[in-house]
Parts: C-alpha cells; sequence; structure tokens
C-alpha cells in the first residue's frame, strides 16, 4: 500500500498558504477568484492518498503517469509500483525535471506523448 500524507511534504505545508500567494503564480492562472484559492489552500492539511495494490488493478481508466526524475515529492519506486498495478498506464520519466514536469520547455513534450497514449486503442 502507498499512502502519502501531507506530513509526508512539511515543507509543501508550510509554503502553501495564502499568504504565499505572491510565490504561488500557477494558482492564480488556474483559478479566478482570492475565496477560491483560500479554500484549496486550506484543505491542503487534509492531503492524503493511500492505495493497495488491489485498489490500483480495479481501475480501469487509462492513466498516463509523467515523473520528473528530480520530483523529491514521489519516490521512483512508488511511481514503478503504482505503474505495474495500474492494468491500462503508460508511464514517462523527465531527465532533469522536478514536479513540474508538464510545465515549461516540456510542455510541448507533454501534449504530444500525452496525445499520443490517449488515442491509443
Amino acid at each position: 500500500m502507498v499512502i502519502w500524507t501531507i506530513n509526508d511534504f512539511p515543507k509543501y505545508l508550510k509554503a502553501f498558504k495564502f499568504e504565499n500567494i505572491a510565490n504561488l503564480s500557477w494558482l492564480r492562472a488556474y483559478h479566478s477568484s482570492d475565496d477560491q484559492i483560500k479554500g484549496i489552500l486550506s484543505e491542503f492539511k487534509n492531503y492524503s492518498v493511500s492505495l493497495s495494490d488491489e485498489e490500483l488493478k480495479s481501475i480501469e481508466a487509462r492513466v498516463f503517469i509523467m515523473l520528473g526524475d528530480d520530483d523529491i515529492g514521489v519516490s521512483l519506486e512508488d511511481v514503478a509500483r503504482v505503474r505495474r498495478h495500474l492494468p491500462n498506464s503508460g508511464l514517462w520519466i523527465l531527465p532533469k525535471v522536478s514536479h513540474g514536469a508538464l510545465e515549461g520547455e516540456s510542455k510541448p513534450e507533454f501534449i504530444e506523448k500525452s496525445r499520443a497514449f490517449l488515442s491509443k486503442s
């Protein structure tokens, strides 16, 4: 079983506060109001994910997993386990990229690879 909680990421818990909105410009890009952003950030303290191998095996949707190899938030071992148990999944590990793998220079390739993966029957 993989279990991630916000306690695994104390640096993020400290950083993801409305008082730090100047450092979270990506939130403004995707959300339209301060109330919406405050609501999202207020729930960050409750972040928790747990998935057993059997739960992963029951997911039928196609899942394209991507990970930067410099992502400090998710281990390659956890990603490999998740990939192994997701029946309809693909994996793309980006070299020299951190958590925001789908942004910046990687974005065009992300779009291309995602479309290719999702268009497979």
